[in-house]
């Protein structure tokens, strides 16, 4: 699913593209479930799984390691790159965060709990109930 390095480590940069890709592609589900691997909350639902990843899991991973014996390790935490694309891969491909002009929209593009509903904001106007 990730791209990979020629050291055989799996890039969150490609991965959190792919998660756009699927989602830009009318697959939002898919980038759902790639965007939930990819959340660093994943990586350390044990203590196992905690000892093994080794990094920060409040933090996107530039790369996890995918060669013996390092195999599920996180590397360049605190790397911006990867977190602002994972970021925007969730917030404007999973979720539908958009701003267009002066209106803010969320258009929900996964399908998992449904059909997908437009919510438009005009900033510009007094909040009505």
């Amino acid at each position: 699913m990730c791209l990979a390095s020629v050291k055989r480590r799996a890039y969150t940069h490609a991965a959190a593209w792919t998660v756009i890709a699927f989602a830009a592609l009318g697959d939002g589900d898919k980038g759902l479930r790639v965007f939930r691997m990819l959340n660093p909350i994943a990586h350390t639902s044990s203590r196992a799984s905690v000892q093994r990843y080794k990094v920060e899991p409040y933090v996107v991973a530039g790369d996890v390691y995918a060669e013996s014996p390092h195999v599920g390790r996180g590397g360049w935490t605190w790397y911006s790159g990867s977190a602002g694309w994972l970021y925007r891969a969730g917030l404007e491909w999973i979720l539908g965060f958009a701003c267009e002009g002066r209106c803010f929209a969320l258009i929900r593009v996964f399908l998992e709990t449904g059909p997908a509903t437009p919510l438009i904001f005009d900033i510009t106007q007094p909040p009505t109930r």
